[in-house]
């Protein structure tokens, strides 16, 4: 069905643990993150988006980068006014 003709939207999330934001203007931290790599090959600077309570989402060659160390990644959320 079109999605104006539906009673509710389909959601596909674990857990609906989300809350309205009202002032969108106010906030601690922007979005947009800075990603550091700590590689073998050497250091990498990336940037990521910052999609949901405990996700960041960044490009596949960022994570590639860490060759499965955790260790390698570091994300620094940026401050808003800062």
């Amino acid at each position: 069905k079109p999605l104006e003709q539906r009673e509710h939207a389909n959601v596909i999330l674990p857990n609906n643990d989300r809350h309205q934001i009202t002032d969108t203007t106010n906030g601690h931290y922007a979005p947009v993150t800075y990603i550091q790599v700590e590689a073998p090959t050497g250091t990498f600077i990336a940037s990521g988006v910052v999609v949901g309570k405990d996700t960041l989402l960044t490009n596949k060659h960022v994570v590639d980068a860490t060759h499965g160390d955790p260790h390698a990644f570091k994300a620094f959320p940026s401050a808003i006014n800062q």
